[in-house]
């Protein structure tokens, strides 16, 4: 991190980077350098934002440290066991789809049918699958959906068994690309979350809102901030043979919009036109 500070690109004096931190002296940083030392829980924080890890990344650090104070076999094997999977969950394959395989896969129910092929009991009948999607799709959009998650990847065939199997490729799209088809999905999944409302219960959803005041010039860091949640929630959580497929949905709008200047007038005064 010294020697290719990332706010320079180039190795920053101990003494510039201690005040930076906070520090008066730079025998914190020095000792933590030559090994001498590991980080508090506080260092490990501002270092972090410092740096600008991400939530996955901090907590990569803190275990790391962690599993270098700890003394008992029981909880350094737990420290390491999540190291490992941090590590195998990193390794994960990523692909972004392209604009015509989008056009394929664009659909609500298509990412859920291949999350449900990974759970618990599944079963390749289209009429199954229908009940368990609460009847909300047809049994040819089901077989056409399965279709094209074989084409692009999602899914395949088990060689011995020609049983359905999910592959461990991420499908994304990281960029905000302006498209239909993209605006429709998005609409789809927050109606999906509007008919949670009546048809489940508050034990088997989240459904949470709060309005806030924000300079607008925040904006793309707040953006930033959910896609590393969400990809926090999903290298954490996500398993295969679950027993259910959730959707995790987060929507942040704007309430009011920017007026002209040439509207904004004092009520005092008068219009002479």
């Amino acid at each position: 991190m010294r020697d290719n500070y990332r706010r320079s690109q180039k190795p920053i004096s101990l003494t510039k980077w201690s005040q930076r931190l906070g520090y008066k002296s730079s025998r914190s940083l020095g000792m933590l350098i030559e090994g001498q030392r590991l980080p508090s829980l506080k260092m490990l924080e501002v270092l972090a934002k410092d740096y600008g890890l991400t939530e996955l990344e901090r907590r990569y650090l803190e275990l790391l440290i962690l599993s270098a104070k700890e003394s008992k076999d029981e909880l350094r094997k737990k420290v390491e066991q999540e190291l490992q999977n941090i590590k195998e969950l990193h390794q994960r394959q990523e692909r972004q789809l392209t604009m015509t395989e989008f056009e394929n896969l664009f659909q609500w129910y298509v990412f859920v049918i291949r999350q449900l092929v990974s759970t618990k009991g599944f079963k390749e009948d289209p009429l199954w699958i229908r009940k368990k999607l609460r009847n909300k799709v047809t049994v040819d959009q089901i077989q056409e959906a399965i279709k094209n998650l074989i084409s692009v990847g999602g899914l395949f065939r088990d060689p011995m068994t020609q049983k359905l199997k999910r592959t461990e490729i991420n499908y994304m799209s990281k960029t905000d690309i302006p498209s239909l088809m993209i605006r429709q999905h998005h609409q789809d999944m927050i109606e999906r979350a509007k008919e949670s409302i009546q048809e489940q219960g508050v034990y088997e959803r989240e459904l949470m809102s709060w309005v806030f005041t924000c300079d607008k010039s925040e904006l793309n860091t707040i953006k930033q901030i959910l896609r590393e949640m969400r990809d926090t929630v999903d290298k954490r959580f996500s398993k295969k043979n679950a027993d259910t497929v959730f959707q995790l949905n987060v929507q942040l709008f704007q309430h009011t919009v920017e007026l002209p200047t040439d509207l904004i007038s004092d009520p005092g005064e008068k219009n002479e036109e």
